[in-house]
């Protein structure tokens, strides 16, 4: 993982999730095409640079069991884990640098509001395929 990185999103959550200019309490536009792309509650979803958004709170209470968060921030995870307290164990928390990270299974959907623009085609498996709405 480069540290810089890693440092500059743990200083940027160090006010806090709600802080950040991109704060939003519901993902409700990100959680209404998950369900239309994807309803099998079972469907492997991850949120690639998920720090502490609280699109994994909205995937939970939709029911969906299979959730993955991403993101190169510790903070970032900390806050969202801490948030959902008890709930979180049923989450798989990556703290990795996305464009390092070497996937170890395949997801049904993969969601973030502004990381695979820069990766996509250094993560996505040989014969999976995507759509970006």
């Amino acid at each position: 993982m480069c540290a810089n990185l890693s440092q500059h999103w743990d200083s940027s959550y160090s006010t806090g999730d709600r802080s950040r200019s991109w704060y939003q309490g519901h993902a409700d536009i990100s959680v209404r095409l998950v369900k239309t792309a994807e309803p099998d509650l079972d469907a492997g979803i991850i949120d690639a640079g998920g720090g502490a958004s609280t699109f994994v709170d909205d995937l939970l209470a939709a029911g969906y069991r299979d959730i993955s968060v991403l993101d190169v921030s510790p903070n970032g995870i900390d806050i969202a884990r801490t948030r959902l307290g008890d709930v979180g164990s049923r989450v798989t928390w990556i703290v990795e640098d996305l464009l390092a990270w070497n996937p170890v299974r395949r997801y049904n959907v993969w969601h973030d509001r502004a990381v695979l623009k820069v990766g996509a085609n250094r993560i996505v498996m040989p014969g999976d395929s995507f759509k970006i709405p």
